[in-house]
């Protein structure tokens, strides 16, 4: 079993009711929807990871794109 590790974060109002439909939608805890959540941001390309944390300008997210659809 994978060791587990405890953090708190803090949501806003709208995303903690996000949460709550999301884990009551779909028969998941809290717990296992952040987990997911976090595995799959980590699964993702650099620069994906950077667009979703708004560090790249907005011109540069629509180059990057651009870019990778014609590959």
């Amino acid at each position: 079993m994978n060791k587990r590790f405890i953090m708190r974060i803090d949501l806003t109002g709208p995303a903690k009711k996000k949460v709550l439909t999301l884990g009551e939608s779909h028969g998941m805890t809290q717990l296992a929807i952040f987990s997911r959540l976090v595995e799959f941001f980590d699964n993702q390309d650099r620069h994906i990871q950077s667009a979703i944390l708004d560090q790249d300008s907005k011109a540069n997210v629509a180059a990057m794109i651009l870019k990778n659809m014609t590959k």
